[in-house]
């Protein structure tokens, strides 16, 4: 299995965009470099130059992780377009709330292991089994940079 395989990414907000132990900047630095001009929080995504092409937020679906409910949901919404489960890689912090539930629906994912220097699970549950974990890195940053340089060997 390769980060390449996948063509569409989902990953859930607090913990693996907004990293609250060290914040989201350091982890979208390489982005706002991309912009060339001076961010605040609330300047919009196209400034970034970065699309989503779905947001599924809990107020949305009506239900909070680790609840089945939200990748139903996804799942349903992303087959809507035509996207195949292989084709997903789900890219979270939380064993808890995400790959627990994420490897019971057979997602590959991808843990952002920010805590891999600390015992214990953080702001988390321990989730009582370790959920299959396709890819490890320390940050969004690292992980950024794995699949552009394996995307470079293409």
């Amino acid at each position: 299995m390769e980060l390449t395989d996948f063509d569409t990414l989902t990953f859930d907000c607090y913990g693996t965009l907004i990293d609250r132990e060290s914040g989201i900047f350091a982890g979208l630095k390489p982005l706002i470099e991309r912009a060339r001009v001076p961010l605040s929080r609330d300047q919009s995504n196209a400034r970034l130059q970065v699309a989503f092409d779905a947001i599924f937020t809990a107020e949305g679906i009506g239900s909070y992780k680790p609840s089945p409910r939200n990748f139903e949901y996804m799942l349903e919404k992303l087959g809507e377009r035509g996207i195949k489960k292989a084709k997903i890689l789900h890219t979270a912090e939380s064993l808890f709330h995400d790959h627990k539930p994420a490897s019971e629906f057979g997602l590959a994912s991808c843990w952002i292991y920010r805590r891999y220097s600390q015992p214990g699970f953080g702001a988390t549950m321990n989730p009582g089994w370790q959920p299959n974990v396709a890819f490890r890195f320390n940050s969004m940053a690292d992980f950024a940079k794995a699949h552009q340089e394996a995307a470079a060997k293409r």
